[in-house]
This record gives C-alpha cells, structure tokens and sequence, in this order.
C-alpha cells in the first residue's frame, strides 16, 4: 500500500508540474508530449507494483564503444596536427625576432606507447648557421630529435 501512496504523491507532483509549464504558454504540442511521458510513467508504476513483475533490460548491449574509440584516434590526431602547427607558428616568432630568413619550416610531432615527442624539426631555405637555430628551439627538442636546416 506504501507504494501506491508513494506513487500517487508522485503522480501529483507531476501532474502538478505539468499544469505549470502549460499556464506558462500555449505549449500544445509540449502538452501533449508530457502526457505521453506521464501515462508511461503510471503504466510502468502499475505494472512494477504487480506481484513478481521486474522488467529485465541489459543496458550493457545498448552502450557500444567502437565510436568512442574511433573518436578518441580523430581527436588525437587532430590534437597532434594543431601541436605541429602551433610548434611552427612558434618557430617562426622566433626566426624573425633573430632576422634569420627562411622559406619553409615543418614540424613532425611522433607518438609511440602514449608518449609523444617532436620527431623532426626542418627549417629550409635558410642563411643561418645550425647552431644559430639549435639555440633559438633547443627548449622544443631532445636526443633523438632531428633537425634539418639548409636550401
């Protein structure tokens, strides 16, 4: 008996809801919506409070996570690209703070085992001693980063 109590108090608040939202406009269609929604809910409260009757839904077929996978590869490569990109940018800056000319700069980010290190630095087209550019991106690389720089 408590749960019938129990669920006619929750039927009320509902119903009690529903006639506010539909005094606060001509929502027809949201009206009706609501209905819909609330005679589920009593339809699934009286069939839940017969004797014996638990409906059996695996939720665990329902969740698939192939796209979230597919997804997390597209977001990391998108991530590594802008990296790449903003390294260049970066590189750029600080080319032309130092007046050293070049004609294009690329930079290759690598990830291995979840750890991702710069590859590859190439500055082409330039006038400017190697070491001249070692020191203007030697916070960016490590022992087994390449650079290049030259025509």
């Amino acid at each position: 008996m408590e749960k019938i109590a129990s669920t006619t108090g929750i039927l009320c608040i509902a119903v009690f809801i529903m006639g506010i939202f539909y005094q606060l406009g001509g929502f027809e269609k949201t009206s009706v919506i609501i209905k819909f929604i609330m005679s589920l809910c009593v339809l699934a409260t009286m069939l839940k409070n017969v004797k014996g009757f638990e409906p059996d839904i695996d939720y665990s077929q329902i969740y698939d996570n192939s796209f979230e996978n597919i997804y997390t590869e597209e977001l990391n490569n998108e991530v590594l690209s802008k990296t790449e990109y903003e390294l260049e940018q970066i590189i750029k800056k600080r080319l032309d703070e130092k007046n050293i000319s070049y004609n294009q700069i690329s930079v290759h980010i690598l990830e291995q085992n979840g750890v991702v290190s710069v590859d590859e630095i190439s500055v082409e087209g330039t006038d400017a001693d190697e070491n001249d550019i070692l020191d203007l991106i030697a916070d960016m690389t490590d022992s087994e980063t390449r650079v290049k720089t030259g025509e």
